[in-house]
């Protein structure tokens, strides 16, 4: 009870954040830059799943297509095993309209809001050169440079400290329930102790990683990590195809 408040309040947070700045940002702006985004997604979906940079330099592709890919292969098995087991009883259609759907509409007005208030004052040249230098040599404090430009700056970036907390806790929770139920023989209630080790292991990784390295090792470990799990991810694939194929209505 105490993850799925937690889970709500981020919920209810993060559709808050996002209206907050939509009224406080370049409203219209936001918009077109919405439906601009959306059509060129649609139209290049498939020459940008493809393009690789046979010919250039690859080190954007690299860094953030291959990058992006290989971190959510590495999250696949546990998260899906995750939602697999809060979705029993649901429909195939309300699983991807839960799952795939909602969260990817969200997904595109959250970066249309935020890209764009942090855009438009590099073209309306509101942020000083210095402060565009920080948020490129510090991509992680982007968010808190472009709100200080903008009223309510302040409560915004409170409110998205506390949502970066609530995240990684319900993060976390998932990952440690699963890798419970995978280190319990598939039990559906893992016992609370085994994901208490779970979780101390995982904290004790992620310490050790950016003390070797900082976020460098962490992006190297989740490529490594995802790429045993590409050939895991096919089989999956086909094994949904074939039970999709032989069940009946």
């Amino acid at each position: 009870k105490g993850i799925k408040l937690i889970s709500d309040i981020n919920l209810y947070l993060a559709f808050g954040i996002m209206i907050l700045s939509f009224l406080v940002g370049p409203s219209v702006k936001i918009i077109n830059s919405l439906i601009n985004g959306f059509g060129s997604y649609i139209g290049t979906i498939i020459q940008d799943s493809l393009h690789i940079e046979a010919f250039g330099d690859n080190t954007w592709v690299n860094a953030w297509r291959i990058f992006y890919w290989a971190w959510w292969i590495a999250w696949a098995p546990f998260v899906g095993t995750f939602i697999a087991r809060i979705s029993k009883g649901r429909t195939i259609r309300e699983f991807v309209l839960g799952v795939i759907i909602a969260p990817s509409i969200a997904s595109f007005i959250w970066f249309a809001v935020f890209g764009t208030m942090g855009i438009n004052l590099g073209f309306t040249e509101q942020m000083s050169m210095e402060a565009l230098k920080t948020t490129v040599a510090s991509p992680e404090t982007a968010f808190f440079v472009v709100m200080k430009h903008y009223p309510l700056g302040s409560l915004l970036s409170f409110i998205a400290v506390f949502l970066l907390g609530t995240f990684f806790i319900t993060s976390a929770n998932s990952a440690t329930f699963v890798l419970g139920m995978l280190s319990s023989n598939g039990d559906l209630n893992p016992p609370r102790n085994k994901q208490f080790v779970w979780g101390i292991l995982q904290a004790l990784l992620a310490t050790a990683l950016l003390l070797a390295g900082g976020l460098k090792s962490l992006q190297t470990a989740s490529v490594a990590a995802a790429f045993p799990f590409i050939f895991v991810m096919l089989l999956a694939c086909i094994s949904l195809w074939k039970a999709l194929s032989q069940e009946t209505i």
